[in-house]
């Protein structure tokens, strides 16, 4: 891939404290004779959470958006037999843990859309999924900028 001419400036760094939540499915009810399509509750606080995250000084970004993440999920207590120990002995190693990378970003990109305005805007996505005794999301959101002009980012 040919990204020489690609160049990111830093928009906004921040963190969501606490145990990160997936994007839930959709829920459905019958509500008299007609279906109800909702979003469950704890999906709509933790989305909530993230959007009063985001700074208060931090500028909108343009159209086109980078955004790389690292959720951090608890730590189990012991090492699952899958991960091998030199892995484990890391402070806060790669692991597969219960739900999907992609739905843990769905759930913070939602949040941003207050923000964002769109998460459609973003047109590249880093995502890791990692434990730790310290749960929380880390995140970066990039603007993209014309080559050669000043920037924070890579």
């Amino acid at each position: 891939m040919a990204q020489d001419s690609i160049a990111w400036r830093l928009v906004a760094a921040f963190e969501v404290p606490g145990k990160p939540v997936p994007k839930a499915r959709p829920r459905a009810r019958i509500v008299g004779r007609h279906a109800r399509i909702y979003t469950p509750s704890t999906t709509r606080r933790y989305e909530a959470l993230v959007a009063s995250c985001v700074p208060a000084d931090a500028e909108r970004p343009g159209d086109l958006v980078r955004v790389d993440m690292v959720v951090y999920l608890p730590r189990p207590k012991q090492r699952p037999r899958y991960m091998p120990r030199w892995l484990w002995s890391m402070a806060e190693p790669y692991h597969r843990a219960v739900g999907d990378v992609d739905n843990y970003s769905k759930a913070v990109l939602d949040g941003l859309d207050g923000w964002l305005g769109n998460d459609i805007a973003v047109v590249d996505l880093r995502a890791q999924k990692r434990v730790s005794v310290r749960p929380r999301v880390e995140v970066r959101v990039y603007s993209l900028c014309e080559p050669g002009s000043v920037q924070n980012g890579h």
